[in-house]
């Protein structure tokens, strides 16, 4: 019986020390290149100069509010052009050696202009994505 005990508590022990190793491991991140523009929600006339950012962010960790932000792989940053368009260069493999693991939902996208209310878009809701336009819309005055 003693020994059935030791045996289970050896495995316990093991699996508890697997998996705080894996944890700790680092892991390789790509992403493809971003092309998008971003246009007023009531004109569709393209937005010149909106501040444009980028970051693919690393969660993890257990708790009440989990998965919380556990650091940055990538942030990059442009403003769009005349036209209203911009690009963010494809990058990686890139090794991330921090806490925690990219979510499907990454990267956040996260639009400013002057006058217009502030715009944060992710993946799996990014109209970016599929019609590659940016919507904006002025606040309520």
């Amino acid at each position: 019986m003693k020994t059935k005990i030791r045996r289970t508590l050896g495995r316990a022990a093991l699996t508890t020390l697997l998996s705080l190793l894996a944890a700790c491991a680092s892991h390789e991140y790509a992403a493809e290149a971003i092309d998008a523009t971003v246009v007023d929600a009531a004109s569709q006339k393209p937005i010149a100069g909106a501040l444009v950012i980028a970051r693919w962010m690393a969660r993890g960790g257990a708790g009440f509010h989990s998965p919380h932000d556990a650091g940055s792989v990538e942030v990059l940053e442009t403003l769009t052009g005349p036209d209203g368009k911009f690009h963010f260069n494809a990058w990686g493999p890139k090794t991330y050696e921090g806490d925690g693991v990219l979510l499907a939902d990454d990267p956040l996208i996260v639009i400013y202009k002057r006058g217009y209310q502030l715009s944060h878009l992710s993946n799996p809701s990014m109209p970016c994505r599929p019609r590659r336009t940016c919507v904006l819309t002025r606040p309520v005055r």
